[in-house]
């Protein structure tokens, strides 16, 4: 499942992975400890904003219901109309998580610099192996090849 996370009052998200399903029957708008995710983020709050199930159809906050339903909407999620008063039916699924989502957004309201302490040195790890990979320089590759290749053949 993947997870974003969204700090109040900073433009900046992170994305996690989580192997399980998480949160399973909690809905939209209610507040969850983020300790479930990782034992790291023990104590962090957050809401549940939305989401999206495996196949790509966005949750709605006034559908209570765990299953997908096609409705005829007149504005998102899910549906954006092209010209005033445009209605379509589409396909959206409930509020409540379930096995089938995939996708989660969710907002922390309380701890959010601990979380992001936490985040940042991950990130930081993960920034000096890249930076170690782009010390190479990158016309070198390039230059190798040219060598190997014979003069009067063409690439």
């Amino acid at each position: 499942m993947k997870i974003t996370l969204n700090i109040s009052g900073k433009p900046k998200s992170y994305k996690l992975e989580s192997e399980k399903v998480v949160f399973r029957g909690k809905k939209i708008g209610n507040i969850v400890d983020l300790g479930e995710i990782k034992t790291e983020f023990a104590g962090i709050k957050g809401e549940i904003r939305g989401g999206t199930d495996r196949d790509g159809f966005p949750m709605v906050p006034y559908l209570t219901s765990i299953a997908r339903k096609k409705l005829f909407l007149d504005r998102g999620p899910g549906f954006r109309p092209k010209k005033k008063g445009d209605r379509r039916r589409k396909t959206i699924r409930g509020n409540t998580i379930g096995e089938d989502i995939v996708q989660l957004n969710i907002k922390v309201l309380e701890g959010g610099g601990k979380l992001e302490s936490i985040l940042s040195k991950k990130e930081g790890k993960e920034g000096e192996v890249k930076k170690e990979k782009a010390e190479q320089k990158p016309g070198e590759k390039n230059k190798e090849r040219k060598e190997k290749a014979k003069p009067g053949e063409k690439k």
